[in-house]
């Protein structure tokens, strides 16, 4: 009798156990994260939600955007924080305050090119185009080159170029897709001299845009 007392209490000691492991280890229902605020969320609710929507990488470390005309030290950033529908086009977005000024920054994540760059396995070269605007009339817009670090689930912005105000990007391509150092062909459509800024942009240009893996070097 005594024998299986001590077996009933062995068993249920088990259970306790499996049920405590899988619990920690599969729902992180006792897992929490302090965040910068100081408030405490449970473990999921701190993933971010770009990241695994763009990535489908679980990272607690979001995607910031520099501006690239801030004058602060270090300079300001916007961490994007929303995925957007805009008519037929996809946005990354975030808001940002530099200084006084207050505005938001959107990422064309249809538009994001991967690069033939030939280095760490856990790493992916990407160009992407942004947007700023704050409280003025303009639409600032940027090519910007990005460093994905999967093992890590951060992502490294490495430079930009601006590209014009107010401007509609028709295509983003590798012009030299066998070159380490790659050319990016990009098409827009800015405002004409004689046209103004309430008017659609009509005139197509290219630029190319060479990219090295530690930045922009040159366009034409």
């Amino acid at each position: 009798m005594a024998r299986k007392l001590l077996f009933s209490i062995l068993a249920l000691v088990s259970l306790v156990i499996l049920a405590g492991i899988y619990r920690f280890n599969f729902t992180h229902d006792d897992l929490y994260v302090v965040q910068e605020d100081g408030s405490v969320v449970p473990l999921d609710e701190d993933i971010d939600r770009v990241m695994l929507t763009l990535f489908s990488i679980k990272a607690h470390e979001g995607w910031s955007i520099k501006l690239p005309e801030s004058q602060s030290q270090p300079p300001a950033e916007a961490r994007l924080t929303r995925v957007d529908l805009s008519g037929d086009r996809r946005f990354a977005s975030g808001d940002y305050q530099d200084g006084p000024e207050r505005g938001s920054v959107r990422l064309d994540y249809m538009k994001m090119l991967t690069l033939n760059y030939v280095g760490d396995a856990d790493q992916m070269l990407f160009v992407a185009p942004f947007f700023v605007s704050n409280q003025g009339s303009g639409v600032f817009a940027y090519l910007g080159l990005f460093n994905l670090n999967h093992k890590r689930g951060d992502i490294a912005q490495l430079g930009s170029v601006f590209i014009g105000d107010r401007i509609e990007i028709r295509d983003l391509q590798v012009e030299e897709p066998f070159d380490v150092t790659s050319s990016v062909s990009l098409s827009y459509l800015p405002h004409g001299d004689e046209q103004s800024m309430a008017e659609a942009p009509a005139k197509l240009v290219t630029k190319l845009i060479k990219v090295t893996p530690s930045g922009f070097s040159e366009q034409r």
